[in-house]
């Protein structure tokens, strides 16, 4: 198969003439001095280029500032069409005001005449609120001035090419090459030293402001209220189902002289542990939207795997030899817990149809189990003592990734990406994995601390989402990020809170209670 790639160029002569070649995909270029007026009277003299193209129809334009203060392009950055010569369109406020770099919203109009173009940019006054906690303010302003041609062909821009003579001649110039058909619809192979989505983690600069940190720890509070309600009648439903299953599996148990040593759907050891953390990395990986069996994808699977072996197995190592110190009748083991795969997959399912970037990854899939009795207290300390550990190992990863990246810069060598992208991992590992881990269902972390105390696990609860908020989730200024609306994800929360409704009324089953109270004032009432 051959993919021809074609480019028209015309050739005019004629009697006594020289040939003069004009090429329509040659883009004409103006450059010139732009003078900014504020309406307080201020001036910033500004060096600026216009680049037309006309190799499509309309032609396009494009201005850039080349040199000059506070000033960013005034088509922010994007090129506007024009029709005749003229460019006209209302373009809203473009920059970064507090990094004195900007330009106010307002109408551009460009005119092309021959070898001149004028540009004006209205620019209406702004004011922002400053990561350092200062206000910037920006008086209304115009800019202006005339540009000249230095480059390109003008005729192009208004239609106005001499006629060839004595005939034009319309020579295609014609390139072909074969293109592989094994190739057709295969995804370009990234190099080793690409970055991946880890690499998008944002800084402690820049989301840690006042703005972000009120939204985010007040969203917090309402989130913990709110999933609060339905998560209790989750737990109180999962502990009726878990004591009938544990009552028939210690009847069977007992029919067959033995004893019963470990919850339901659960492996002891940490080998089972290590393997179920494996197998929840390589699918968490998978929360990357460029993902492929590559040396990124590589790369960014080994940084998750790292990320879970420093949070969550460090973290069950701390927790295990502190509690055999602490409480050594308790005998602390690893549990993996089978099913918390399942939340594993739902999460990547979650982040690649939410459009959460970096993707959200739960990696909470085994804790510290007791195989021996121990108080409310005691296994509480041990929830917290692990969630703890996770918040302090993520917020320290966090802050030394936000350090490392102004220093590495936008180029980093391959070695300095996997240092950033491993932080990236036990960051996102962390932050991602408490919100999980902290619901008050049987088996997790949060049961324990929700029997002990209401408060202390409302207080965690915020602490986790409001860092989950304020890492993982967009926050205000990117929120068009995600694809799902207001609507959608109340409807999610209508089916969460509706599912935990119906499935405590299946298990508590209220009705047959009511009855049986009923009926014991019948039965007094005959023995009298």
């Amino acid at each position: 198969m051959l993919a021809t790639v074609g480019a028209l160029a015309m050739t005019l002569s004629g009697p006594g003439a020289s040939a003069t070649t004009i090429d329509p995909a040659e883009p004409i270029v103006y450059e010139g001095s732009l003078t900014l007026t504020s309406v307080e009277g201020d001036t910033v003299p500004l060096t600026a280029r216009l680049t037309v193209d006309c190799a499509t129809d309309p032609c396009t334009a494009l201005v850039i500032i080349l040199s000059g203060d506070f000033v960013s392009s005034p088509t922010n950055d994007q090129s506007i069409a024009m029709v005749d010569g003229a460019a006209r369109a209302d373009l809203p406020l473009y920059g970064d005001l507090c990094a004195l770099r900007f330009v106010g919203a307002g109408s551009v109009a460009i005119d092309v005449t021959g070898d001149t173009a004028v540009v004006t940019r209205e620019s209406a006054a702004t004011a922002a609120s400053c990561p350092d906690a200062s206000d910037a303010t920006a008086a209304a302003a115009t800019i202006t001035g005339t540009l000249a041609r230095v480059s390109g062909s003008s005729c192009l821009i208004d239609g106005t090419c001499p006629t060839p003579s004595p005939t034009p001649t319309a020579t295609p110039i014609v390139t072909a090459e074969p293109i592989d058909s094994d190739a057709q619809g295969t995804q370009e192979t990234r190099a080793v030293d690409d970055a991946g989505f880890l690499s998008q983690l944002r800084t402690v600069r820049d989301v840690v402001t006042p703005t972000n940190l009120l939204w985010a720890s007040s969203g917090a509070l309402v989130l913990a209220i709110v999933i609060a309600f339905p998560a209790v009648l989750l737990d109180s439903s999962s502990e009726r189902v878990a004591a009938r299953i544990e009552q028939r599996r210690a009847a069977r148990a007992e029919k067959r002289g033995k004893t019963v040593t470990r919850p339901p759907l659960t492996l002891l050891g940490w080998p089972a542990a290590i393997g179920g953390l494996l197998i929840a990395a390589a699918a968490s990986a998978i929360v990357d939207p460029d993902f492929g069996f590559d040396a990124v994808g590589l790369r960014t699977a080994l940084s998750i795997t790292a990320g879970f072996l420093v949070v969550i197995a460090l973290g069950w190592a701390v927790v295990t030899l502190t509690m055999r110190r602490t409480h050594p009748e308790s005998r602390p083991r690893i549990e993996f817990r089978i099913l918390t795969i399942a939340f594993v997959a739902l999460a990547v399912v979650a982040s690649l149809l939410s459009g959460f970037e970096p993707g959200v990854i739960f990696g909470f899939v085994a804790g510290v189990g007791f195989g021996a009795a121990i108080s409310t207290r005691a296994r509480a300390g041990s929830a917290v003592l692990m969630t703890g550990f996770m918040i302090v190992v993520s917020a320290a990863a966090w802050g030394v990734y936000s350090a490392l990246v102004p220093v590495i810069g936008a180029d980093p060598s391959l070695l300095e990406l996997i240092a950033l992208e491993s932080l990236s991992g036990i960051a996102i590992a962390g932050v991602s994995a408490l919100p999980l881990a902290l619901l008050p269902l049987r088996g997790l972390s949060g049961q324990s601390i929700w029997a002990f105390s209401r408060f202390l696990w409302l207080a965690l609860y915020a602490v986790s989402v409001a860092g989950f908020l304020i890492v993982l989730v967009p926050l205000p200024d990117s929120w068009q990020l995600v694809e799902l609306d207001l609507v959608a994800w109340s409807i999610g929360y209508a089916v969460y809170l509706g599912v935990a409704i119906v499935v405590w009324l299946i298990a508590a089953q209220p009705w047959k209670r009511e009855k049986a109270e009923s009926a014991e004032p019948e039965a007094h009432a005959a023995d009298d």
